[in-house]
């Protein structure tokens, strides 16, 4: 299937800017969600991100679609016909740049996350989180004696990161302490961005003026794999 028969059976998922970069990077390949609460995902499920976006022009007045991942290399947002940046869950399906695949759903309590071992800093890091984590080796149960302490700097990066996602007021109900049941989704990309670079050589602007090169649309995208032999899905 290439990317635009996949995006027609695509469901949507909406995960935040840093996530959106740690997903395009390969560190992210596994996201907790409430179970139950949204969407239920399946092994084999066609999924596509919904980021934060905008609409912008071009010096020619252009109309064209930027997302905020893209802001540290493209400057979209020092333009100065900047709109400002539009929620996720309001990002049109046909813009869509990112197709996942579920490779598997388990469903678990939140702090099963920590397993008192080796698995503990490799199951944070599959959520995007490469960080050190002070001393601990993770090994013959010392993550649990730390975690107890308080003071496994990985670990906390990771609650302060699931409770962000958490309406302040629901804290109780699905934040960290609550211990929530979760769906443990894991993913490959399927069809993902261009580089900032590789858009800038096939648009022949430099870096200097990419803030003026128009992303390029998903059709466009689609063409431009499909045209390199890149990307496809078999």
């Amino acid at each position: 299937m290439l990317a635009k028969e996949l995006l027609s059976v695509a469901k949507p998922i909406l995960f935040n800017t840093e996530m959106v970069k740690a997903i395009e990077k390969g560190t992210k390949t596994t996201t907790r969600r409430i179970s139950g609460k949204r969407n239920k995902f399946h092994s084999g499920d066609i999924l596509y991100i919904r980021e934060t976006w905008t609409e912008c022009e071009t010096v020619d007045g252009v109309p064209y679609f930027a997302f905020k991942a893209d802001d540290e290399n493209c400057c979209i947002s020092s333009k100065p016909n900047f709109k400002g940046w539009k929620p996720s869950i309001f990002m049109p399906k046909e813009i869509a740049r990112t197709i996942l695949r579920v490779t598997n759903v388990k469903t678990e309590k939140l702090q099963d996350i920590v397993t008192g071992d080796y698995n503990t800093p490799v199951n944070i890091n599959r959520e995007g989180l490469i960080l050190p984590c002070c001393n601990c080796n993770h090994a013959n149960g010392e993550c649990a004696e730390f975690i107890k302490n308080n003071s496994c700097g990985l670990l906390d990066a990771f609650i302060k990161l699931w409770n962000s996602t958490v309406e302040p007021k629901e804290l109780g109900t699905y934040g960290w302490n609550a211990n929530p049941l979760v769906d443990v989704i894991s993913f490959e990309k399927l069809y993902y961005p261009l580089c900032v670079d590789e858009l800038m050589k096939e648009s022949g602007c430099s870096r200097k003026d990419c803030v003026n090169t128009p992303t390029l649309t998903f059709d466009e995208r689609v063409e431009l794999f499909d045209k390199k032999g890149k990307e496809k899905i078999k």
